[in-house]
């Protein structure tokens, strides 16, 4: 529940951020890492649709400075090598 919240927190930040740099009518993607299979996968389904609900939220209000969110989420597979190499993928 801790690393959901992190990864929440830290989402809302970069797209903060993000948003203030960023035109009307445009979509600002967030890319998460979560657990969506594996031993944690019950948790991390969990997280990624609250995260798509509070983005689906966000825009409905009118988006972060008009931008809409959007998530490209990864599966780590409740596996930390391959939760850095989705991590990787996503910064590159």
């Amino acid at each position: 529940m801790r690393k959901t919240i992190l990864q929440l927190t830290t989402a809302l930040a970069l797209v903060t951020i993000a948003g203030a740099a960023q035109a009307a009518d445009c979509k600002i993607t967030v890319g998460l890492v979560m657990e969506l299979t594996g031993p944690a996968g019950e948790y991390g389904q969990a997280g990624a649709k609250s995260v798509e609900m509070a983005f689906r939220d966000i825009n409905d209000a009118g988006g972060v400075r008009g931008c809409d969110l959007v998530t490209d989420t990864r599966d780590s597979q409740s596996q930390g090598n391959i939760a850095v190499d989705a991590a990787t993928q996503l910064v590159q």
